[in-house]
């Protein structure tokens, strides 16, 4: 299986996850405004039945998209060193003209960082408001003394749950270490663009991995919808960027 039907099924699955908290959360607040025994009977199997099947998505994803990041870096070592390793890709898909060699995985980090960054931003700007929509809810629960410790049960499992903070605080950490990474490969190649030496090498690598790593901590799929929507313009930039870097 490719790279990208790795990322596909990861999607459908991350999809998946979304949709079963909209049903917990519906099939929650149906429990606690419902007092009807006979409702519970129904629900409370019914929420411990999708509770299990959560994590289980969430893994399943996660299993998917650290697998297309692992085919991915094959199809960039095979770019980069034109060895027989990974899937071939377009000719067209890393932008620069360097020839075979560390320098070149270095500039096509550089993209492929540039393009994360502009993904990631606009996936965070939802990703926040939905989890400062959460907070101010539960904070405005918490305050109302009159609120039935259900809602608030509620409000608190929703809040803590993976898809609201924890996956915010994921996104965001990963945003910052790709763009440190972004920084300091840029950085180097506007000093020592012409230098071939191991230090070279070395910190080339260093932020390559640094980034690879920062892809499979988080294993979050990018917006496909999001990805298609800024190629153009993000392409334009790219061009402008490495034409100013001689890469």
């Amino acid at each position: 299986m490719s790279a990208e039907s790795n990322f596909t099924l990861a999607r459908k699955f991350a999809a998946a996850s979304g949709i079963l908290l909209i049903l917990v959360l519906a099939m929650s607040v149906t429990l606690v405004a419902n007092a009807d025994p006979g409702v519970s009977v129904i629900m409370v199997p019914a929420l411990v039945c999708l509770t299990v099947i959560g994590p289980i998505l969430s893994i399943t994803q996660r299993h998917f998209q650290v697998k297309g990041n692992l085919l991915l870096r094959e199809s960039q070592y095979r770019d980069a060193f034109k060895v027989p390793m990974g899937d071939s890709v377009r000719d067209d898909y890393y932008n620069n003209v360097l020839k075979p060699s560390v320098k070149r995985l270095g500039a096509n980090t550089l993209e492929n960082t540039k393009f994360t960054l502009a993904v990631v931003d606009k996936m965070l700007w939802w990703i926040r408001m939905k989890t400062l929509i959460y907070f101010v809810v539960f904070i405005a629960l918490l305050a109302v003394r009159q609120t039935d410790l259900g809602w608030v049960l509620l409000a608190t499992q929703t809040m803590f749950s993976g898809d609201v903070v924890s996956r915010w605080y994921s996104l965001e950490r990963f945003r910052l270490r790709t763009s440190e990474c972004r920084l300091l490969l840029k950085q180097h190649y506007i000093e020592s663009a012409k230098k071939e030496t191991l230090v070279s090498h070395a910190f080339i690598l260093r932020a390559f991995t640094n980034y690879e790593c920062a892809k499979d901590e988080v294993a979050e799929p990018l917006s496909q919808r999001i990805f298609d929507k800024l190629n153009p313009q993000v392409s334009k930039l790219w061009d402008e960027e490495r034409a100013d870097l001689d890469i």
